[in-house]
């Protein structure tokens, strides 16, 4: 399993730490990875806004979003934590 940690009071979009993240886990260049947005059915603009710290304040600690990206799942909580990892019996 791969962590990482995303600054939702950065600038950077979380869909770039979890391109990051893949990349890191898959040891591979993030540029040879399948681009995001036509790999998932995820609104990545809608996805960014979800994991940002924004006028309202910080995502709510509860929020997580799970989904499967070349042959990991992804785990995004909402303090900015990201985990990939293999699907279970594929370890």
């Amino acid at each position: 399993m791969h962590r990482a940690h995303h600054d939702i009071d950065g600038r950077e979009p979380i869909t770039v730490t979890i391109i990051k993240a893949i990349a890191c886990a898959t040891d591979q260049d993030p540029l040879e990875l399948p681009p995001l947005r036509e790999a998932v059915r995820l609104d990545l603009d809608a996805l960014d806004d979800l994991f940002v710290h924004g006028p309202e304040g910080h995502p709510s600690p509860e929020t997580r979003l799970r989904f499967q990206y070349v042959g990991h799942v992804v785990l995004i909580y909402g303090d900015g934590r990201v985990s990939v990892r293999r699907p279970p019996g594929q370890e």
